[in-house]
């Protein structure tokens, strides 16, 4: 059911999460210009300014994806008015705006300690990983311009709107991000109706639609819904990294699975009022990847192929940052006592990152199967033991944890300072502990003033320096005008 927001935060606690969550984006997502997806779009945008100039193209001869998309016309008019190279800094940095605004409406409409607030939003601000099938192509929070940069965060106020129960700005925010991006933006609406599913009939309508689409297959009712041509699939395989799930060793199997059972967390530990919306993301998303490795490895059915609904892990993504953040907050402020297993669960998490998804499923079925309330039941000194045993055995870690922060920090490059990994991986890779902090401080009397008063000129500052864009990505956007 649809819920009231339930935060508590202050207007000027607001305002400096608004301005760190900015900060934080600038300095950890630099503009480094036209490439990627976008040299795409801006050739797209090129063609319906200039049609004549593009009558003989071969990309163009039989259609492209801007005919399907709101954006190609809204982003030709930008270029038109503003020219190219100030239209794509204006929709990187207008998705960026829209993209914190809609990440914090949603946080606070979840949660009502700031803590919790703070660590989703900044925490899903810097995080900077792939949400694609095989882990290559497409991560949040990119620096250039495309149809995602606005179709994200529609798609995200959508949610936030009708989590707060105002279905009908929800329904208007999901209709635009569908009609910016269909493949992205469709999920904003299927969550929407898929919470007001009773459990029973999610699964079952989910299965419903197994069955359906495997008729439309076996009898042929349409081309949509016939495999592809061998040449066809054969092309797209060798050329496309993400379209078709890869073989085992290929798929990004383990960072799907912690995603996935991420959202699975925050329905089992999350507050109560959010644990419906992380499970059905958590259904959707299996689902999706189920379909997409079925017609991946034995039926290439054209329409699924194309329609890629792999795509819903972006949101289970953000949505598993949230649950995150908010199941570690519940178990600290309700288990105490508990709070050993949450730290090694943590250090195991973060330190064996690369089976961190096996990792926390087998948390969540050793949860599942009573094992934690057994040991809870265990007599005093045993109780004891098994207290002390995981703050010993997340203590011993500790170093491990360290170098992989050290680790994180060499790999954030965006960030100016280059000295000090460690540092840098504390305040931009680390996360959790330094934007807990920032959440204290801004509660605090003067705190969130002195946040305010701080980041204006910091974020002035930065973003005066925020375009780092080489010279040859800076020479795209004259190629796609004649003349240029």
């Amino acid at each position: 059911m649809p819920i009231a927001s339930t935060s508590s935060l202050r207007t000027t606690t607001t305002a400096a999460l608004l301005l760190l969550a900015a900060l934080y984006w600038l300095l950890c997502h630099r503009y480094t210009g036209i490439w990627h997806d976008a040299v795409i779009y801006n050739l797209m945008a090129a063609q319906r300014l200039h049609p004549a100039a593009y009558a003989h193209d071969l990309f163009f001869s039989f259609g492209s994806q801007g005919s399907y998309s709101l954006y190609t016309p809204l982003f030709a008019r930008l270029v038109d008015l503003f020219g190219i190279e100030l239209a794509n800094r204006l929709v990187v940095l207008g998705g960026a705006a829209l993209w914190i605004s809609a990440l914090t409406l949603l946080a606070r409409g979840m949660h009502a300690h700031a803590v919790p607030i703070f660590v989703a939003v900044l925490t899903t601000v810097v995080l900077q990983t792939s949400y694609s099938l095989n882990g290559h192509t497409f991560v949040l929070n990119e620096n250039f311009a495309t149809a995602r940069s606005l179709a994200f965060p529609l798609a995200l106020f959508a949610i936030a709107f009708d989590n707060a129960g105002r279905a009908g700005m929800g329904a208007v925010s999901a209709l635009l991000a569908t009609a910016m991006h269909p493949l992205l933006g469709i999920w904003s609406l299927l969550v929407g109706i898929s919470r007001r599913l009773p459990d029973r009939w999610l699964i079952a309508v989910g299965a419903l639609l197994f069955i359906l689409l495997s008729l439309a297959v076996l009898s042929g009712v349409s081309p949509s819904f016939q495999v592809m041509d061998a040449l066809w699939e054969a092309r797209v395989r060798q050329k496309a990294l993400d379209v078709f799930a890869g073989d085992w060793g290929q798929l990004a199997t383990d960072r799907i699975l912690f995603w996935v059972a991420a959202c699975w967390a925050g329905g089992r530990f999350g507050a109560a009022r959010n644990r419906r919306i992380y499970l059905v993301v958590a259904l959707l998303s299996a689902w999706a990847v189920l379909l997409s490795q079925i017609c991946s490895y034995w039926f290439p059915v054209s329409l699924i192929m194309q329609v890629q609904p792999w795509r819903v892990l972006w949101l289970a993504v953000v949505l598993g940052v949230f649950a995150l953040s908010d199941s570690a907050w519940q178990l600290f402020t309700t288990h105490r006592r508990d709070i050993y297993w949450l730290l090694l669960a943590a250090v195991l998490l973060f330190t064996l990152r690369t089976h961190c998804g096996l990792i926390l499923l087998a948390l969540l079925v050793l949860d599942a199967a009573g094992l934690f309330l057994a040991l809870g039941k265990a007599g005093f000194m045993q109780r004891k033991l098994v207290r002390y045993l995981p703050a010993t055995v997340a203590v011993i870690m500790m170093p491990s944890c360290l170098l992989m922060l050290q680790m994180d920090g060499l790999a954030i490059g965006n960030p100016w300072f280059v000295e000090y990994p460690l540092i840098k991986g504390l305040a931009f890779g680390g996360g959790g502990l330094i934007f807990a902090f920032w959440a204290w401080l801004a509660t605090r009397r003067w705190g969130a003033q002195s946040i305010v008063v701080c980041s204006v000129p910091l974020l002035i500052f930065v973003l005066l320096f925020w375009d780092a864009a080489f010279p040859a990505t800076r020479r795209h956007g004259g190629r796609f005008f004649t003349g240029g």
